[in-house]
């Protein structure tokens, strides 16, 4: 037995038998395979015969004389270089009318013979019905594997998405990318998806408009739940085109240094124009849609695809972070991101108003208006400390202002207060004064107004109150920050942003974009969160005895 030398735990450096050569796992392991068979494919180089190796998979097509001659250099020469053959796995595929001499010629060998098709790396090669039923025993099998999801799905719907996402739809993409003509064959798993899962999802069975919306990338302001029967013609062709010049040096045996070089950057080239080819197809994807679509759904498609909008959604499900959903916020933040019904909240507000989901978030009465918007300015406090700013303070007073010549609009009140009040953000030693602001933009009054006025308004609005004061009596900047319950933000949010991201990012040796990531999934879930609890936040008036009036010993 060979062996590597590895370090684990506290013991120190210990070797680690394998008779397998290079252990799977290692990430070495493919090219330290390909290297040490390298001499075995040259020995096995014959002619008559095009052979092609995947890792210890060793593939080769030729006249039937000539792969018995292939086959043999490979059981002769093979464990020489550790590469042991089992004749019970191989398989010769041949057409039916060589079938006699394809037996006569391999009989003692124990190769399994046949015309009709074997599975090759994962996916399958031969006649159109065994390709059939290989493709219709996987969507079998995915099936069943998306039903135990399905159960998962029906009381944490959101881990069962993130799974969903992230894992589980993998599974037949690579299919997909190596047969033609199979989309009608994973109908069985659409049926799933669409009458099974999704209703678990967002709370109830979607129209075919809603299902094409679902299937947009999330950017778009979809699920990312695709089709698989729309989807499998796209991968099938995008791989063809991809792997062409791959696919040419095979055919022609070139294996030179150049020339595969050239393919490979060939190669990535053609992925750049399907990855193009692709937002392309999804941009005319929602141009359909949102023909089809009603204005209460244009809207929600347009708040949704706003940037940061839809980062809850790609962020991993982990309660350490805060970032999991229970099953009913989950489904209510889906039925926000589309304007969904909420069946469950008829009736009247205790203000009096008809409630439903707009009036619930724009409603004065429980103060959720005000928790929402303390909320998301402690947790952007907390980013600002986390990067590092000193001192960061909350609600701080602002200094006098008498003798100030400021404009009208200015908010000239000695109790006026900042949320937010740093150093170093945009320089060294200057102070920066932050002002959070969080609107609903269904609102009535904004209902009908596009988004980006919206944004410019508010933090107009802002501007003219605290601007002046700011400059020219803290001898500070002023940023406001105004941020939408739909998950969207102002410009000067995201200016904010991308400067905490570049700081913590440095100081911390991180990745700039996971950093950005990080902070803008940090602070969606903080207004996601506060926005479902005023969702469902109790707004009755409570006639209660003050507690000055209570007799505790009568208690």
């Amino acid at each position: 037995s060979s062996g590597i030398n590895a370090e684990y735990g506290d013991a120190g450096p210990h070797v680690l038998l394998s008779e397998e050569g290079a252990t799977q796992g290692c990430p070495s392991a493919m090219a330290m395979y390909s290297i040490a068979i390298l001499p075995l494919i040259s020995l096995a180089d014959i002619e008559e015969v095009l052979q092609i190796w995947y890792a210890d998979d060793g593939n080769a097509a030729g006249s039937i004389s000539g792969l018995r001659d292939w086959f043999d250099i490979i059981i002769t020469h093979g464990p020489a270089f550790g590469y042991n053959i089992n004749p019970q796995k191989s398989v010769l595929f041949v057409k039916e009318q060589h079938l006699e001499k394809a037996r006569e010629i391999f009989e003692d060998t124990g190769v399994t013979i046949t015309s009709s098709g074997a599975c090759h790396l994962g996916a399958a090669i031969g006649s159109v019905p065994f390709k059939s039923e290989y493709v219709s025993q996987k969507v079998t099998e995915w099936v069943a594997c998306l039903k135990n999801l399905v159960s998962v799905a029906k009381t944490h719907p959101h881990l069962a998405y993130s799974n969903y996402i992230r894992s589980f739809k993998m599974k037949w993409q690579y299919l997909q990318r190596t047969m033609a003509d199979v989309k009608e064959l994973f109908q069985p798993l659409e049926d799933v998806i669409r009458h099974e899962f999704i209703p678990l999802l967002v709370g109830k069975h979607v129209s075919d408009l809603e299902r094409k919306i679902l299937a947009l990338p999330v950017r778009m302001g979809g699920m990312a739940l695709e089709n698989p029967v729309q989807t499998a013609n796209y991968e099938y062709t995008n791989s063809r085109f991809v792997t062409g010049p791959i696919v040419s040096l095979v055919l022609q045996d070139e294996t030179s240094p150049e020339s595969v070089g050239d393919a490979e950057m060939m190669c990535r080239k053609l992925k750049q124009k399907c990855l193009h080819a692709e937002i392309t197809r999804h941009e005319s994807e929602l141009k359909e849609i949102l023909n089809q679509a009603d204005d209460r759904l244009k809207r929600s498609l347009e708040l949704s695809g706003e940037p940061g909008a839809s980062s809850w959604l790609n962020a991993r499900p982990l309660q350490d972070l805060g970032h999991e959903l229970n099953l009913q916020e989950f489904i209510d933040a889906i039925r926000l991101r589309y304007s969904f019904h909420f069946p469950d909240l008829g009736g009247k507000c205790g203000c009096g108003e008809k409630n439903n989901s707009d009036h619930a978030l724009i409603c004065k009465l429980g103060g959720f208006d005000i928790w929402r918007h303390d909320h998301l300015r402690d947790t952007f406090a907390g980013i600002l400390q986390y990067a590092g700013l000193k001192p960061v303070e909350i609600e701080k007073q602002l200094l006098p202002c008498e003798g100030f010549n400021l404009p009208h609009s200015a908010n000239t009140q000695d109790d006026a207060r900042m949320d937010i009040v740093c150093r170093g953000l945009w320089s060294k030693m200057e102070a920066a004064y932050l002002d959070v602001r969080v609107f609903h933009p269904n609102a009535p009054s904004y209902i009908r107004q596009p988004i980006s006025n919206l944004y410019k308004n508010h933090t107009n609005q802002k501007k003219l109150a605290y601007l002046k004061r700011v400059i020219e009596v803290e001898q500070g900047s002023f940023t406001p920050l105004d941020f939408a319950t739909t998950g969207g933000f102002a410009p000067e949010v995201n200016s904010v942003l991308n400067k905490v991201a570049h700081i913590i990012s440095t100081k911390h040796k991180e990745s700039y974009p996971e950093t950005m990531s990080f902070i803008r999934q940090k602070t969606r879930f903080s207004l996601l969160r506060s926005t479902l609890v005023a969702l469902r936040g109790t707004k009755r008036r409570i006639s209660q005895m003050p507690l000055e009036e209570i007799d505790f010993r009568n208690v």
